[in-house]
């Protein structure tokens, strides 16, 4: 992670709590009261999970100083989205890509939080492959999704 102080004149590294040797860094959000989050997305495609290769979830409430790892969903290693609701910084939603397994894709879809991304619940389990998730700027509780398969 690069920040710029100068309007992008010069750069520093603020991987600062980051644990990746190599993170991937996909998607950076914003909540109201200004804290950022940082989705790292998974560089592995063998179905493992728990391993480097896991994607992350990282919050900084100090202009990305600091960063703090945020649990995912157990056996979630694709996060690739996040959205903030703005009535409510608390609640977020986080778009996921499925790992392979046996069978089929596992631990897609989009999660909920409530609680600033410490305890996460499957709100969205059909479509195991979704590329992101927005929240309409009009009405927080209508939600719009990007995915592979059939996302409703």
């Amino acid at each position: 992670m690069f920040k710029s102080t100068d309007g992008g004149a010069t750069w520093a590294l603020k991987n600062n709590g980051i644990e990746l040797a190599e993170p991937f860094a996909w998607r950076l959000a914003r909540d109201p009261r200004g804290a950022l989050y940082l989705v790292v997305a998974r560089r592995s495609e063998d179905g493992s999970f728990g391993n480097p290769g896991d994607g992350a979830l990282y919050r900084s409430t100090d202009g990305a100083e600091h960063w703090e790892r945020l649990p995912l969903p157990e056996g979630l290693n694709g996060p690739n989205g996040l959205a903030i609701d703005p009535r409510n910084p608390s609640r977020l939603y986080l778009a996921a890509w499925g790992r392979q397994a046996a069978k089929e894709a596992r631990e897609g879809g989009i999660f909920l939080s409530t609680d600033g991304g410490r305890k996460w619940r499957n709100v969205l389990s059909p479509d195991q492959h979704i590329y992101d998730v927005t929240i309409d700027p009009r009405d927080p509780k209508l939600l719009y999704a990007a995915g592979f398969e059939s996302s409703a």
